[in-house]
Parts: C-alpha cells; sequence; structure tokens
C-alpha cells in the first residue's frame, strides 16, 4: 500500500476533505495520531458496551483501525529510513 492511498483511507476514515500533504512525513504521523486515539476511543466504547451486536461492530472497526495504525507505522518507518 502506497502512502497516498493510506492517507487517503485516514482521510476517509474521518471524513475530512480531501487535502494535498506537503510533506508525507507529516500528515503520516498526524493520521498515526488520530487513528491512536480512534483505536482509544474504540477500546473504550467496547469496554462500556452492553450489547452483542453493538460490540461486535465495534471490534470489527477497532480492528481495521488497529490495522491502519500499524501499517501507518511501517510506512513511517521506511520513509524515516530512506
Amino acid at each position: 500500500m502506497t502512502i497516498k492511498k493510506y492517507l487517503k483511507q485516514v482521510a476517509d476514515l474521518f471524513d475530512q476533505k480531501k487535502r494535498k500533504c506537503d510533506k508525507e512525513k507529516k500528515c503520516l504521523r498526524e493520521a498515526l495520531q488520530r487513528l491512536k486515539k480512534r483505536e482509544d476511543e474504540l477500546e473504550s466504547k467496547l469496554d462500556k458496551a452492553k450489547k452483542d451486536k453493538e460490540k461486535k461492530k465495534l471490534r470489527s472497526e477497532l480492528k481495521t483501525v488497529h490495522a491502519q495504525y500499524h501499517k501507518g507505522q511501517e510506512l513511517l518507518k521506511d520513509l524515516e529510513n530512506n
């Protein structure tokens, strides 16, 4: 997955306006911060959830956000190494 594609997915996740990033590292770090915050929010909601259907939905979304966060970390690491 390329950095531009990853950033687009994250922007779509938060329903933000599509924008160009001049500095990919800065945008990637910002996206990772937002993903981490979202992951923490979902974990908190999951702890408070009572219905099984709601828990299943939250787990699914948490799994997606977690995967995106780790992929972003890998991309950032690659950028910093190059």
